[in-house]
């Protein structure tokens, strides 16, 4: 099952992306914009490198495969969005719904919410309308963010709950917009991704 790697090590993965250059190593660039249309960020992706794993003491073999991922927004209400790579590489805000032509989470046959290769942890915006994160993860390859009909990086207005609904705990059981959105309510931003350069 496609997972993302633990988080324990995000503040590690920025400590080695600075202290090996200057600027995130990035390959694949998805500029972000509200759906005014202003850009009001950008999440870049590149493989993690075994430079990256030594510098924060992790074996590189258990890196293998992970791509390292930096988001870094302003301008959003504070509190937790979530965020999500989309299976479509457009970013329209007209229309019904914003950004809708984005289509549904990145992911395999038979995945609900949680399990998807394109679910994201989610991104906490500061007071003053900040949001930073850098995280790995082994769920999606450069291959699976450029391919034929593109895919696109979306912030939503709330917070995921990730397919989260214990059914021994809630009832009803989650219903089919949670196990494929996690609730996280509309699209507030959207960036398409392009190779970077």
């Amino acid at each position: 099952m496609k997972r993302l790697l633990t988080l324990a090590f995000a503040a590690a993965l920025l400590v080695a992306i600075t202290a090996s250059a200057q600027e995130f190593p990035s390959e694949v660039i998805a500029v972000i914009t509200n759906v005014a249309g202003e850009e009001i960020g950008s999440m870049s992706v590149a493989p993690l490198t075994a430079d990256m794993a030594r510098d924060m003491s992790f074996p590189p073999e258990t890196l293998e495969g992970a791509m390292a991922v930096w988001i870094q927004v302003q301008g959003l209400t504070p509190g937790f969005h979530g965020i999500h790579i989309h299976g479509v590489g457009t970013c329209d805000p007209s229309g019904e719904r914003a950004f809708a032509s984005a289509g549904g989470h990145l992911h395999a046959d038979g995945e609900t919410h949680g399990q998807h290769m394109g679910d994201l942890p989610s991104l906490l915006v500061t007071q003053g309308g900040a949001g930073v994160l850098v995280f790995a993860a082994d769920g999606f390859t450069l291959d699976d963010l450029l391919d034929a009909d593109g895919s696109a990086v979306i912030i939503h207005a709330g917070p995921d709950n990730y397919g989260n609904i214990p059914a021994e705990r809630y009832d009803p059981d989650a219903d089919e917009t949670t196990l494929n959105t996690g609730d996280a309510g509309g699209r507030v931003a959207c960036g398409v991704f392009a190779r970077e350069g």
